[in-house]
C-alpha cells in the first residue's frame, strides 16, 4: 500500500474503496458492492464518492468513482470481505495515527527507549482493535443473514417471475452454479460468490420442528438484481418495477 491514507491537516481520516481493494486483493467493483450493501443495512454510514485518477495497463489516465471510507467503517468492510487482512489494516491505521510528528527514523534508532515505548503502545492498541473487529464481524454476519428478508424473493415467486416451473427453475440454478442442495436435506442454498455479488443470500428463518420445538434454518432468497441477472441469461428483459409487480402477482398466486 503506497500512501494509502487521504489526510487532512496531517492526520489520517479516510481511505478510498480503491485502496481497500488493494488491501484485500479484491476487485474494486466487488468492494463497492459490499460497501453499498453494508450501507443499505445501516451497518456503516453511506460514504461520499469522489473521482480518483488511475493509470491503466496501457499507461492511460482513467477516472474511477471511488468511495471515501472513515477508519471505523474500513474495519467493518475489510472484516466482511477478507478477515485475514484486518491485522494489516490495523497496523497501517495505527502507524499513521500514532507516529510522533517531526521524529525521523534516525531519531528513533538513536533513542531505543523511545522506540520500545512506541512499539509497546502499538501492540496494546492493535490488540484492542483486533478484539473490536471480532465483535464487528459477528454483528455484520448476523445482519447479513437475518436482515432484510421481507424485501427479497423466495424460490417459488422467483420461478413464477421468470415463467418457469419451480422444479425446472431449481434444477437450472444448480446447473448454472447459483445454488446447491444442503447435505442431507432438500434445502437449496446460494453459493458464496453469488451472495457476495449481491444476487442472493441464505436468510435465517424460524420454523416449528416435528416435536413442537422452535428451530432456525437457512432459506434461499433472491435480490431483485439477482432476478434481473437470471432473466438476462434467459433473454428476458426485466426492471425492478417489473419485478415488484410480478412478485405481488406471484405471492398472491402462491
Amino acid at each position: 500500500m503506497n500512501a494509502i491514507m487521504n489526510t487532512t491537516g496531517g492526520m489520517p481520516e479516510t481511505m478510498t474503496s480503491l485502496e481497500i481493494a488493494e488491501v484485500v486483493n479484491k476487485r474494486h467493483d466487488n468492494v463497492k458492492r459490499t460497501i453499498e450493501s453494508l450501507a443499505e443495512k445501516g451497518v456503516i454510514v453511506h460514504p461520499q464518492i469522489e473521482d480518483v485518477p488511475e493509470v491503466d495497463a496501457m499507461g492511460r489516465t482513467r477516472v474511477t468513482k471511488s468511495y471515501k471510507i472513515n477508519e471505523r467503517d474500513s474495519y467493518v468492510i475489510v472484516a466482511q470481505l477478507s478477515p485475514e487482512f484486518t491485522a494489516r489494516l490495523v497496523d497501517y491505521w495505527q502507524k499513521h495515527r500514532n507516529q510522533p510528528q517531526g521524529i525521523t527514523a534516525a531519531d528513533l534508532l538513536a533513542n531505543p527507549t523511545q522506540l520500545l515505548a512506541i512499539a509497546q503502545g502499538y501492540a496494546l492498541q492493535i490488540e484492542d482493535m483486533k478484539r473490536e473487529i471480532v465483535v464487528m464481524k459477528t454483528d455484520v454476519d448476523a445482519l447479513d443473514r437475518i436482515g432484510g428478508s421481507d424485501d427479497m424473493l423466495g424460490v417459488r415467486v422467483t420461478a413464477k417471475i421468470l415463467d418457469m416451473a419451480e422444479r425446472k427453475f431449481t434444477d437450472w440454478i444448480q446447473q448454472i452454479g447459483w445454488a446447491y442442495r444442503q447435505n442431507g436435506t432438500k434445502r437449496l442454498l446460494c453459493y458464496s460468490d453469488k451472495h457476495k455479488a449481491g444476487y442472493c443470500k441464505n436468510v435465517a428463518k424460524g420454523y416449528t420442528k416435528a416435536d413442537g420445538t422452535e428451530g432456525i434454518r437457512d432459506e434461499l432468497k433472491f435480490y431483485p438484481r439477482g432476478v434481473i441477472r437470471l432473466a438476462k441469461r434467459l433473454n428476458i428483459t426485466l426492471t425492478e418495477g417489473d419485478i415488484r409487480a410480478l412478485a405481488t402477482d406471484g405471492k398472491e398466486a402462491a
